[in-house]
């Protein structure tokens, strides 16, 4: 399936009708003008498809331009160009912080091997809502040497201090990996018992922390399983049962992990604030 775009003979260039076509043409699905990113992203879903956003004549809500690289979307959704997304402000919402994240780099080689955790790692985001008291990240190089960017992006004053009050997407993640996928020389791909190095998403923040990282995690999950890469998952959210369908298709090549430091809910509260309760796992409802 694929996006197919047609002008609004009422409307100006850039007023565009949105479809997506199965193989022989027929309308699957009608999104009308100007769908959101989490529209498009949940039909990927539905049908169990990567769907790719880039040159597919999707506009930018703001400026008009045609998407043909990177990309994010405003709070709301809409899609925009990545000229007006890193001119974007933010937003402040419950006491989080939220905006696109500008890291260019896709997927990174990691020590974690040195554990037997993974190979290479994705992270979704820069940031994370769960704010766990114990939690190693914030005091790590990608975080704490980017303390001018955060400032800029989400007003962070201490990015250690201010750990689980902010939150910076990567919207645009399944489209660059998969072109950088595709030109990929696996030559010097590191090598395990199971093939390919592992993938993890995510060793940074929780990639399925709510519906947005989620929905950049299934698409990243999808690519690497297509290139017959074997990934882990780690995650304390619920969200990820969203993907089961996924992790059944992709076989003995996704490993799903979680933790569960209590059952004691008030040491729950005081070590993971912001994060489900274990009990939540069982639930799988997506927040």
């Amino acid at each position: 399936m694929h996006l197919d775009t047609q002008r609004n003979p009422d409307g100006g260039w850039y007023d565009r009708f949105v479809r997506l076509v199965d193989e022989d043409g027929e309308v699957v699905e009608d999104f009308g003008e100007h769908p959101t990113l989490d529209e498009l992203r949940e039909v990927e879903r539905r049908h169990g498809e990567r769907i790719n956003l880039w040159q597919q004549g999707l506009v930018c809500y703001d400026c008009g331009n045609q998407i043909n690289d990177r990309f994010a979307a405003q709070p709301d959704g809409h899609l925009l160009c990545w000229d007006c997304a890193s001119s974007e402000d933010g937003e402040e919402k419950g006491g989080l912080r939220t905006n696109v994240d500008p890291t260019k780099s896709v997927l990174s080689a990691s020590k974690l091997h040195e554990k037997s955790l993974c190979d290479y790692v994705i992270n979704v985001a820069t940031g994370c809502r769960h704010g766990c008291r114990f939690c190693y990240v914030p005091s790590t190089p990608a975080v704490d040497s980017r303390e001018e960017m955060l400032e800029e992006k989400a007003g962070v004053d201490d990015p250690q201090r201010d750990w689980g009050s902010y939150i910076l997407y990567r919207d645009d993640l399944p489209e660059r990996l998969r072109q950088g996928l595709q030109k990929k020389d696996f030559s010097d791909w590191k090598k395990t018992d199971r093939g390919r190095g592992i993938v993890m998403l995510s060793s940074g923040t929780d990639c399925y922390q709510d519906r947005r990282a989620a929905q950049i995690t299934r698409g990243c999950i999808q690519e690497l399983i297509e290139h017959d890469i074997p990934v882990r998952i780690l995650s304390r959210s619920p969200n990820l049962t969203r993907d089961i369908d996924l992790f059944k298709k992709a076989g003995d090549r996704i490993a799903v992990g979680t933790s569960i430091p209590t059952f004691d809910a008030s040491l729950v509260k005081a070590l993971e604030p912001n994060a489900p309760p274990p009990q939540a796992l069982s639930a799988g409802s997506l927040q």
